[in-house]
Parts: C-alpha cells; sequence; structure tokens
C-alpha cells in the first residue's frame, strides 16, 4: 500500500509538470461550452424537478461537455448513507442538498454556457449551503459514515467531493485531522497540496486532466482499498 501511494504521489506530481508546461494547449478545454440544445434541455428539467433529493442534481448530466453531473453522485452517496448519520447529520444532508437544488433551479439560467463559469457558480453555491448547514458541526458528529462519503479516490477524481473535503479542511481542529488523516496517508499530502492547488481559480481545468489520466494508470480504479477491501477500508474509516 505504501508502494502504490507513493507511486501515485510522483505520477500527479509528473503530470502537474506536463500540465504546466503544455498551458497553451488547454486554453480550449478550459472554454468549452453547453450547446444551446442541451442548455434548453437542462432548463426545462430544472424547471420541474423536485428540489427534495437528486432530480435537480440529475438534470446537470445533461451537460455532456461539463462535469456538473458529479453533483448528482454525491447526493446519491449522501441519501443512500443518510441511515448511518446522526439526527444532526441527517438535517444537514436534507438543508444542504435543498439549499443546492433551490439555488441551481433560481440561477442556473443566468449563468451562461461557459462550463467554467457555470461551475465556479455552483462551486460557490455547494459552499454556501455547506457553511448555512453548519458543515463543521455535522462533520465533528459524523466522521465515519462521512468518510464513506468521501473515500479518497473520490477526493482525488471528483472535483465536487474535493472541494468538500477542503471545506472539512477549513473546519480546522479536531474535524480536519480525522479526515486529513486518513485520506493524506493514501494519496500523500503532496498530492492534496497539489490538489488544492489546481483546484483554485483558472487552474481547475487542469484538476479535471489529472484525474483522468490518473484514473486510467490506477490498477484498479474502483476503489484503493482492493487490499483485503472492508478490513482497509474500516481501518480508514475509524
Amino acid at each position: 500500500m505504501r508502494a502504490f501511494s507513493i507511486s501515485l504521489t510522483l505520477t500527479c506530481m509528473t503530470l502537474l509538470v506536463i500540465c504546466m508546461t503544455l498551458n497553451n494547449s488547454f486554453s480550449e478545454a478550459a472554454g468549452n461550452k453547453m450547446t444551446k440544445k442541451q442548455l434548453r434541455s437542462i432548463g426545462k428539467c430544472l424547471s420541474t424537478s423536485n428540489p427534495v433529493g437528486c432530480d435537480t442534481f440529475k438534470c446537470l448530466q445533461k451537460a455532456k461537455r461539463c462535469k456538473f453531473g458529479e453533483l448528482a453522485n454525491l447526493c446519491y452517496k449522501f441519501t443512500s448513507l443518510a441511515d448511518s448519520f446522526t439526527k444532526h447529520g441527517k438535517r444537514f444532508i436534507k438543508k444542504s442538498l435543498l439549499c443546492k437544488a433551490n439555488q441551481i433551479k433560481s440561477n442556473f439560467a443566468s449563468w451562461g454556457r461557459e462550463c467554467s463559469t457555470v461551475d465556479k457558480k455552483i462551486a460557490e453555491v455547494q459552499s454556501e449551503c455547506y457553511q448555512n448547514s453548519s458543515l463543521c458541526r455535522m462533520a465533528s458528529l459524523n466522521h465515519k459514515p462521512l468518510k464513506l462519503v468521501l473515500p479518497p479516490e473520490e477526493v482525488l477524481l471528483k472535483r465536487t467531493s474535493l472541494q468538500l473535503f477542503r471545506e472539512i479542511m477549513n473546519c480546522g481542529g479536531n474535524v480536519a485531522s480525522k479526515f486529513r488523516d486518513a485520506v493524506a496517508s493514501i494519496l500523500g499530502q503532496s498530492v492534496l497540496s497539489t490538489l488544492f492547488y489546481l483546484q483554485d481559480g483558472s487552474e481547475a481545468p487542469y484538476t479535471d486532466l489529472i484525474a483522468n489520466l490518473v484514473e486510467r494508470t490506477l490498477p484498479n480504479r474502483h476503489s484503493f482499498f482492493d487490499e483485503g477491501d472492508s478490513t482497509v477500508l474500516s481501518r480508514h474509516v475509524s
């Protein structure tokens, strides 16, 4: 497991150098747009979607050129594991999902077609809704089920999961350490630092590039816990 973590760290750092060197090559990717047809389809879907549950986030999966569909996957994770959370955790799940859904339904049409612009707006919505739903208190009381929502491989490969992880890190103290140590032991601290940097501002497209390339090179990208699956997973959740 340690050798794999070292190998993964080196892979990500090497990819970072390649990404920064080939900056101009990815300017086009950073300018991806939804088609007008996709925008209309999403708008129609959002207008009739139920803000309770994951329907609203599922509408965003129609944006084929963008990666907004990760919101739906994160929603499914939370709702499927809701019974494992405390009462406060259940309230957080319901309140934060409803907050995100309502803001997306109300504002999506005004965000335009640029993937990067919409992605930033969605990130702002997520951050606001997490804070308004008392994320730090929820995380302090529900670190075990929350780690199942945020396995290390998804922190690496999915920007919405990385953002949630970063919001938890901003809680500081024992709350942050409960999550940071488990994830860093798998990915390595340098990988986390690199991902945090790449997620910021205009560098965000590089996060997608690294995720895509690392995903193809992992020996088994479905899980980092193949080494005695449940045993290894329980070690990092405890």
